[in-house]
C-alpha cells in the first residue's frame, strides 16, 4: 500500500471524521486502520490533534540532527528526536526510534539508503524526506537553522516556527 500524505498529521480516531473528510488511510497493524483527514474540509479538528512525532537523522548525531531537534523541540505541533546512522553516533538510531516516528527527516541520500537497507520493513510506509543538507555545519549554525526552519515548515505544512514560539 502506498501512502499519500498531503497533511502530515497524527492519526485521528474514525469517530472524528465523516467520509468526505477522509483523504488517505493507513493500516498500522492487521485490523487497525488510521485515517488522514482532508484539513481543508475539517479545520476545526486541527485544534484537538496531538503533536506529530518527527525523527531527524544524520550520520553521527553531532551537528545537523541535534540542531533540528533543538529547533523544533518547543514547537506545540511537533515532538522531535534525533539520531545518527553511524555506530559511532552520539545516539544511534534504533528500531524504537523508527517505530515511534510518524515522519522521518534525513540530511542526505546516504542516510535514507542506510535506513532502507537496515529497517525497510519498519519505515517503508512512513513519510521519509531527504533534506539534502551537507555535513558542513556546526551545531546551531545560523544558516543550518534557517535551512531547517524553511524546509521542515514547508514539508509539514506548519505555521512558521517563529509565530509558534513567540
Amino acid at each position: 500500500m502506498t501512502l499519500s500524505l498531503p497533511a502530515l498529521r497524527p492519526w485521528l480516531p474514525v469517530s472524528c471524521l465523516s467520509w468526505p473528510e477522509v483523504k488517505h488511510f493507513s493500516q498500522r497493524s492487521p485490523g487497525e486502520f488510521h485515517f488522514y483527514p482532508d484539513w481543508d474540509l475539517c479545520p476545526s479538528i486541527q485544534a484537538i490533534i496531538m503533536p506529530i512525532k518527527v525523527l531527524f537523522i544524520c550520520s553521527r548525531n553531532q551537528w545537523r540532527s541535534p540542531t533540528a531537534e533543538k529547533l523544533w523541540q518547543n514547537h506545540p505541533e511537533v515532538l522531535a528526536r534525533s539520531a545518527g546512522t553511524s555506530p559511532n553516533a552520539r545516539r544511534t538510531v534504533s528500531v524504537k526510534d523508527l517505530e515511534w516516528a510518524e515522519v522521518i527527516f534525513v540530511m542526505e541520500d546516504k542516510h535514507k539508503s542506510r535506513l532502507m537497507t537496515d529497517y525497510r520493513h519498519i519505515i517503508e510506509y512512513k513519510p521519509l524526506h531527504v533534506l539534502d543538507i551537507p555535513d558542513e555545519y556546526q551545531f546551531m549554525d545560523a544558516e543550518l537553522v534557517e535551512i531547517l526552519r524553511e524546509s521542515v515548515t514547508a514539508i509539514l505544512r506548519l505555521d512558521t516556527l517563529d509565530a509558534k514560539l513567540n
